[in-house]
C-alpha cells in the first residue's frame, strides 16, 4: 500500500515536471490495479487467505429491473423518515464535493442543475435496484486526479464498470484492498486545502475551528458525520455570537463631530454627563439581556465620570441603533423599559438612527 501511494504521488510530480506526460497520471490508478492483481497472483494469494486482503467476491452481471416493486409501497411511515435523511445527506455530500472541485478547478457551480441531475439519476437508478446516486467524495477525487474535465468521463466510467460486471469480475475479485486504499488516499489528498486552514487560523479562529472539526471528523468518521458535526458547530457559534454581541461606548474624536469607539480610537473622548452606546447587532430575545446589562454597566461608569467632573450625574443616554436592522418584541420591550428607567432617574434617552420598523413597533 505504501509503495502504491509513493508510485501514484511520483506520477503526479512527474506530470508537473513534464506536462506532456499527463497520460501517465491519468493511467496511474489503472496501472496500480494491474500491478496489485499481478502481485496477488504471483505470490499465490488468489484464495485470499494470505497476508494481502483482496476483494474476493464481486457479483457478476447487471442489477435486475425492480420497477415492479414500486407498487404497492409498504411501510410508508418507516420509509419516509429514512428517505428524508438519505436525501439530506446525499445533497450535503454532493454539494460539498461539487464546491470543492469548482473552487479547485476555477469554474462556477449551478446548484439547481446539480440537484436536478441528482434527482434524475436517482429516479433512473431506482428502476434497477441501484444504490442512491450522489457525488462520492473518494470517486470524485479520483476522477479529478486523473484529469477529467467533463461529464463524458462519468459516462465512460459507467461503460467500463458495466463491462467489468459482465466480463471481468473473476479478475477484479483479486484486487488488493491496500491498492484501492492507496488510489483513494492519493485522490482525496488533492482536495485537502491546507492553505485554507492556515488562512482561517490567521483571519478568524472560530472559522478555523469549524474547518478543523470538519477535516478531522470527515477523515476518521466519514463525510456524513463530518458534515453534520461541522454544521452543528457552526450553528452553535452563530447562536453564541448572536447572544453575546459586541457593544461599544462612543466618544467624540478631537476637532470633529465624529463619534467612534473609545477602545479602538485613542483620540476619541467621552463628554461628561453624556453616555453614547452603540449596539452592534439586531435586537432579539436572545441578546436583549446582554444589551441591557452592558447598557446599565456603561451608564454606571458614566455616572461616576460625571461626578468626577463636578456634575450631578448623567443627563443624556444616547443609543446608536444604526447597526440594529431589525428587532423583535423583546427588543422593543427592552427599549421601552430603558426609557422608563431613564425617565425615573432624570436621564434623557435619545435613540439615534432607529429603523422605521423599530419606530413603528415602539409606537404600537
Amino acid at each position: 500500500g505504501s509503495l502504491m501511494i509513493l508510485f501514484l504521488v511520483s506520477l503526479k510530480f512527474i506530470q508537473r515536471r513534464w506536462p506532456k506526460t499527463m497520460f501517465l497520471k491519468a493511467l496511474g490508478p489503472f496501472i496500480a490495479c494491474v500491478v496489485g492483481i499481478i502481485v496477488v497472483v504471483a505470490t499465490g494469494n488468489s484464495s485470499g487467505k494470505g497476508p494481502i486482503k483482496i476483494v474476493k467476491k464481486i457479483p457478476q452481471g447487471l442489477p435486475p429491473v425492480t420497477i415492479q416493486d414500486w407498487v404497492p409501497v409498504n411501510n410508508v411511515g418507516t420509509i419516509l423518515p429514512l428517505a428524508f435523511i438519505v436525501m439530506a445527506v446525499d445533497m450535503l455530500e454532493s454539494t460539498s464535493i461539487a464546491r470543492a472541485l469548482a473552487r479547485k478547478n476555477d469554474y462556477r457551480l449551478a446548484y439547481n442543475q446539480e440537484i436536478v441531475a441528482l434527482g434524475v439519476a436517482n429516479f433512473a437508478g431506482a428502476l434497477f435496484h441501484s444504490y442512491t446516486t450522489t457525488g462520492s467524495f473518494s470517486r470524485s477525487a479520483i476522477n479529478n486526479s486523473c484529469g477529467a474535465k467533463t461529464q463524458l468521463s462519468g459516462f465512460i466510467t459507467s461503460i467500463i464498470v458495466m463491462c467489468v460486471l459482465l466480463f471481468l469480475t473473476p479478475v477484479f475479485r483479486l484486487m488488493p484492498y491496500n491498492t484501492m486504499g492507496a488510489i483513494i488516499i492519493v485522490g482525496v489528498s488533492q482536495l485537502v486545502e491546507i492553505g485554507v486552514g492556515i488562512e482561517l487560523f490567521k483571519v478568524h479562529l472560530r472559522d478555523f475551528l469549524v474547518w478543523l472539526t470538519a477535516f478531522i471528523v470527515t477523515t476518521f468518521a466519514g463525510v456524513e458525520i463530518g458534515l453534520v458535526s461541522s454544521i452543528a458547530l457552526s450553528l452553535v457559534i452563530v447562536v453564541a455570537e448572536s447572544s453575546f454581541p459586541h457593544t461599544a461606548v462612543l466618544g467624540r474624536i478631537e476637532k470633529t463631530n465624529v463619534y467612534r469607539s473609545i477602545r479602538r480610537y485613542k483620540d476619541a473622548h467621552t463628554v461628561p454627563g453624556v453616555v453614547v452606546v452603540r449596539l452592534d447587532a439586531p435586537l432579539h430575545f436572545g441578546n436583549t439581556v446582554q444589551f441591557e446589562n452592558k447598557t446599565y454597566e456603561y451608564l454606571e461608569d458614566g455616572q461616576q465620570e460625571a461626578k468626577e467632573a463636578g456634575l450631578s450625574g448623567v443627563k443624556f443616554l444616547v443609543i446608536d441603533l444604526s447597526p440594529v436592522v431589525r428587532s423583535d418584541s423583546s427588543g422593543a420591550h427592552f427599549i421601552k423599559n430603558l426609557a422608563k428607567d431613564c425617565n425615573d432617574k432624570g436621564i434623557q434617552l435619545v435613540l439615534c438612527n432607529p429603523s422605521c420598523k423599530l419606530i413603528t413597533m415602539l409606537g404600537r
